[in-house]
């Protein structure tokens, strides 16, 4: 059992196919990751690199409000959600 906090940046390179509403994307990131697990009084602390890569899509169903998913090896390996933009 154990806590990994990564601190990371992210860059992304959009593409758009000419489709309203839809936006895909590319990207890698890179960062630092903290990982603690401990047995009772064994505890052990390691630093480590953190370096991932991820392709997601966005669709917009209105200019402010829609939905996505993005899939590799990043922070997730998948994930699903909603998006809201302010304006």
């Amino acid at each position: 059992n154990g806590l990994t906090l990564v601190l990371a940046a992210r860059s992304a390179w959009h593409y758009g196919w000419q489709v309203p509403g839809l936006d895909t994307y590319g990207g890698f990131s890179a960062g630092i990751g903290f990982h603690h697990w401990g047995y009772t009084d064994n505890y052990d602390n390691e630093v480590i690199p953190a370096f991932g890569g991820f392709v997601g899509a966005s669709y917009f169903i209105s200019p402010q409000f829609g939905f996505n998913a993005e899939a590799g090896y990043d922070i997730t390996n998948f994930q699903v959600g909603v998006v809201f933009k302010l304006q």
